[in-house]
């Protein structure tokens, strides 16, 4: 806080992965192509650098370069140019925590696990420690968008399990009250195309709002001042925090195409939701695992698992048969 910024808007959330989250470490073990950032227990966790990174270039897509700098803060070049002139330093308004991962019981693992701790053997938190809960394989694409005879490349992308649920909190600083970019960031968070990590073009990264509970408080107000001092650090404290709505998905979306036409005509989003229903069978290899142990094929189908909620307790489903996008993107491609 500074003399200038008294309000204080904050939103701590409960996000679930709606597809699987591949968020890169940018290493590798001689195993796994890519390795999840994981936190001090090496549990996966979202970095807050990530998560503002894509929550500005959101932001930005709807407003301006000039106001995502405003609110998100701006380094100006050692080296002035023509296109940075006039420009200067200022810091970001907008702070995102840590995103920690829940365990069975829907609680965040914020501090560091004893050896001891019971927690190591829950079902979720297993899941999301082995090296790699999910891994697909791809190939490298020439320009014609197929597999490249020439230079050939297969390679593996290692993602967390779909279902898996993070706390999280966002946070910014203001000078006045009823400031209408909160509103924009709570909303942006809402877009279909909002995305975490990599992969997002072969459908990964997708989250979506479990629970949100928000406030504000003017820190020149000495009641409200006291209401702040009482939040503590911890992301899964929500005291005079408002209570998270019950709107639907259709009425967050429309919420959002509301906000998007409001702020920019022309801006646009097209989404179109594919139910697929094989009519003789169908057949899509790549997979390691049998569905049934009596069974005996030369090819097998990608399966994977997911987490599933019921009552605020999680639990790891059966395993699934997976369609690769690869084999509805080819399908298409032969048709268009």
């Amino acid at each position: 806080m500074t003399h200038y910024e008294p309000f204080f808007y904050i939103a701590r959330l409960v996000l679930e992965t709606a597809t699987p989250l591949s968020i890169a470490s940018g290493r590798d073990d001689g195993i796994a192509d890519n390795l999840l950032v994981r936190d001090a227990n090496d549990l996966p966790a979202i970095p807050g650098s990530s998560f503002a990174g894509v929550l500005r270039h959101a932001y930005q897509r709807i407003t301006s370069e000039s106001q995502a700098k405003q609110l998100f803060g701006n380094a100006k070049p050692k080296q002035s140019s023509k296109e940075n002139e006039g420009e200067s330093d200022n810091p970001s308004f907008v702070h995102v925590s840590w995103g920690y991962l829940h365990d069975s019981r829907d609680k965040p693992v914020e501090a560091l696990l004893d050896p001891e701790d019971k927690r190591w053997d829950d079902p979720v938190l297993k899941d999301a420690l082995q090296a790699m809960p999910i891994k697909r394989d791809h190939v490298k694409l020439n320009h014609r968008g197929v597999s490249d005879a020439k230079k050939q490349g297969k390679f593996d992308r290692t993602s967390l399990t779909t279902g898996h649920r993070f706390s999280i909190e966002l946070s910014l600083w203001s000078d006045y009250k009823d400031n209408s970019c909160w509103d924009k960031l709570i909303k942006l968070l809402q877009r279909p195309d909002f995305r975490l990590g990599g992969g997002t073009r072969r459908g990964l990264g997708k989250l979506k709002i479990v629970r949100c509970h928000k406030g504000m408080f003017n820190l020149r107000d000495r009641i409200q001042y006291i209401k702040f001092t009482q939040l503590t650090q911890s992301v899964a404290n929500t005291t005079h925090l408002q209570p998270p709505s019950n709107l639907g998905e259709r009425d967050q979306y429309i919420q959002f195409i509301e906000l998007t036409q409001s702020v920019a005509n022309t801006s646009h989003l097209q989404q179109i939701t594919l139910n697929l229903k094989p009519l003789d069978g169908y057949r899509f290899g790549g997979g390691v695992e049998k569905l049934t142990q009596n069974s005996q094929a030369d090819l097998l189908a990608v399966t994977e698992p997911c987490v599933e909620w019921k009552k605020n307790r999680g639990s790891l489903s059966q395993k699934r048969i997976v369609i690769p996008a690869s084999g509805v993107k080819g399908a298409l491609s032969h048709r268009v």
